[in-house]
């Protein structure tokens, strides 16, 4: 049994496209979850309208991303899921991707995460997606192709791999949940990969990153920080190190990889970042465990 999993929050504006592109997908036993973050404008109204047979949780407050699809992943595992497939409000897929995703999956067991490729509402290759992606390393017949981080705007996931690795982390309210529990997957003898037969639309078209306030730009700083130090993959001395020293090279070399990052930011990024000291020692003693973060 498949079922996908959808968190809104003031997706009003996509909201139909997304869920008619799952409601109307060619899939036998399928179930779609709606985990609403407390949206103000007419997300829920559109949803109760048009998608009666859509099952629609209303924690009455902002969970964010990770906690609000852990409601749904473990409402889902609960009722017997074989897949799981995590969709953004602002995406929706095209018909034949559950089909494929799941011929590759069953091909290809060892995969806990698969990706389809993403596109932008052009319908060309997203420009954060090309970052991690690179297409022209596929061979004509290749089904699948491993990397290591894909983003979560549309994972479809096994409950093998869930079952090992449990749910998203409460370390990370919005952003770098993502990162954190692909490198989760890879520790705990999962692959991650890309169907390169498929693909899914991701319409994140106009939205800047040029003028970040200075604070979110610490923010930002931060989480990468704190992603490096919650990797399980490698001891927490080590991951203090290597950001000790990404923050060095880039204040003596003034450069920094996002225009939009002052370098400034580095600083008081990571000196935050080591205040929650006992709070990433607790995540990396649980993430090393089976079902973290989550029960069903």
């Amino acid at each position: 049994m498949l079922y996908t999993i959808v968190v809104t929050y003031n997706g009003a504006e996509w909201i139909q496209k997304c869920l008619s592109s799952v409601v109307e997908a060619p899939v036998a036993d399928h179930k779609i979850l709606v985990i609403d973050n407390g949206s103000q404008d007419a997300t829920v109204t559109l949803i109760q309208k048009h998608f009666t047979q859509v099952q629609l949780l209303l924690p009455g407050e902002n969970l964010g991303f990770g906690k609000a699809n852990n409601v749904g992943i473990e409402t889902a595992m609960s009722q017997g899921a074989d897949y799981i497939f995590l969709l953004n409000q602002d995406a929706w897929i095209n018909t034949n991707t559950f089909p494929e995703l799941i011929r590759c999956m069953e091909k290809y067991p060892e995969f806990g995460i698969l990706s389809p490729i993403q596109l932008n509402a052009d319908g060309n290759l997203d420009s954060q997606f090309r970052k991690y992606y690179n297409t022209e390393s596929n061979t004509e017949n290749q089904q699948v192709d491993e990397i290591k981080f894909v983003n979560a705007s549309g994972w479809f996931m096994t409950a093998a791999c869930i079952q090992a690795v449990g749910g998203f982390s409460p370390l990370f309210f919005h952003y770098g949940e993502d990162a954190d529990y692909c490198n989760r997957v890879r520790y705990h003898g999962f692959k991650i990969g890309v169907a390169t037969k498929c693909s899914y639309i991701h319409d994140r078209g106009g939205r800047s990153i040029e003028k970040v306030a200075y604070e979110k730009q610490v923010q930002q700083v931060f989480v990468a920080n704190l992603v490096r130090l919650a990797n399980i993959n490698r001891t927490l001395l080590a991951s203090v190190a290597i950001n000790f020293f990404r923050m060095i090279q880039k204040i003596i070399s003034r450069k920094t990889r996002a225009k939009h990052i002052s370098l400034k930011a580095n600083y008081p990024a990571f000196i935050r970042s080591l205040k929650g000291w006992s709070e990433i020692v607790k995540h990396r003693k649980e993430a090393s465990g089976r079902r973290a973060f989550i029960k069903f």
